[in-house]
């Protein structure tokens, strides 16, 4: 036998104060609240962004994807397994940036590799070619690594994914 559960839904805009421990989503805009006593809704989820606030001298990143070599963080390119990217860095000054691990982030005059704007509603994979920044072709060959899907024009998801051959294959399985 077989249990359907269905939690309260609606537009974002009509999301009402939730009861302590009620969940809500929202059809519009895909986010999933929680009801508190003290706090009332919070949002659960991917757009809740996680960061650490990084000093490095001259980091030069700005909008980039990064990893960690082992002593500094360095720009991430699809080359090989160890080069790719597990963090986005969000320039604050000359000397210091936040580290995202995932969640939503201005995008507001962000590029891809080729300098385009990005596009609502792409997915977008870390460049081959040039360190640090995207695509929005899927490699067919060499390493695929999704980073990044655009929500609209000033917005976008951080979407960190393991590096696989464009050939692998992931079965999420059956309910």
């Amino acid at each position: 036998m077989s249990v359907k559960i269905q939690l309260r839904r609606g537009l974002e805009s009509s999301l009402p104060t939730l009861a302590e421990g009620e969940a809500g989503f929202t059809t519009d805009s895909n986010k999933l609240f929680i009801g508190t006593q003290s706090s009332g809704n919070i949002e659960i989820g991917i757009s809740n962004i996680l960061t650490d606030e990084i000093y490095q001298a001259s980091h030069g990143f700005d909008d980039d994807f990064i990893y960690h070599n082992g002593t500094s963080w360095v720009k991430a390119i699809a080359d090989v397994d160890s080069h790719t990217a597990t963090h986005f860095a969000i320039a604050i000054d000359a000397d210091n940036f936040q580290l995202v691990t995932m969640g939503e982030i201005d995008c507001t005059g962000m590029t891809d590799a080729a300098s385009n704007a990005l596009s609502a509603g792409q997915y977008y994979f870390l460049s081959q070619t040039v360190a640090g920044k995207i695509t929005s072709t899927k490699p067919s060959i060499g390493l695929v690594q999704s980073v990044l899907k655009a929500n609209g024009a000033n917005d976008a998801s951080i979407l960190i994914s393991e590096p696989a051959s464009p050939t692998d294959t992931v079965d999420g399985g059956s309910f």
